[in-house]
């Protein structure tokens, strides 16, 4: 959807949900379980 300093918003437009996602390099396992329940997708 759009873009921050530090972050990323994310929408799952089906599901009309939004998820703001940190770019760093690495993300705990903790964090992307949350960020999928956030936007109603799969865990990978």
């Amino acid at each position: 959807m759009r873009e921050g300093g530090k972050h990323s918003v994310y929408a799952n437009r089906s599901a009309r949900k939004v998820s703001t996602i940190p770019r760093h390099r690495e993300i705990n396992e903790f964090l992307i379980r949350k960020i999928c329940r956030d936007l109603q997708i799969p865990v990978p």
